[in-house]
């Protein structure tokens, strides 16, 4: 594997043991690997497609979601015009109900982030009206919506 794809896969198993909230000694023990051979993987160094088979299976995700990049992802995933049109509907009428105006770019990232992100969502409409919202109060109509220090969190029924 080339240095790329190695960087990618450290990059990968970082956010998912991140969300997982699971260490690299924890990730050894459940894919019977040794801290040494996680680490080989976290730092894009010396790979073995066994290791990340144990990895994955440890972890319960396919070997495709530890291996793509990001951008590998997007262009595997099928594209869903009707969740598109859901979303644009909703940031369309969020934006007519709040009568605000944004630039195209700003949309397009709301668009792309929701639409990553859609399977999550349990309220489209909430969701919109926070990240509009959150642009007016920000008094900008740019907004980086990959912030790491920007998060959208959903409430608990």
């Amino acid at each position: 594997m080339n240095s790329l794809n190695k960087q990618s896969i450290a990059k990968n198993l970082k956010s998912i043991m991140a969300r997982n909230l699971i260490s690299p000694y924890e990730l050894a023990s459940k894919a019977g690997l040794t801290r040494y051979q996680i680490d080989n993987v976290l730092y894009g160094r010396a790979l073995k497609v066994e290791s990340l088979k144990k990895i994955s299976k440890a972890l319960n995700i396919t070997i495709e979601q530890l291996v793509l990049s990001d951008e590998e992802k997007k262009l595997t995933q099928p594209f869903d015009i009707k969740i598109y049109s859901q979303i644009i509907l909703s940031i369309d009428t969020m934006l007519s109900f709040y009568r605000l105006q944004t630039n195209q770019a700003t949309i397009k990232t709301m668009i792309d982030l929701i639409y990553e992100h859609f399977k999550e969502i349990k309220d489209l409409d909430e969701v919109v009206r926070g990240m509009i919202l959150l642009l007016n109060n920000k008094g900008s109509t740019v907004v980086n919506l990959n912030d790491p220090n920007l998060t959208v969190s959903k409430s608990k029924d």
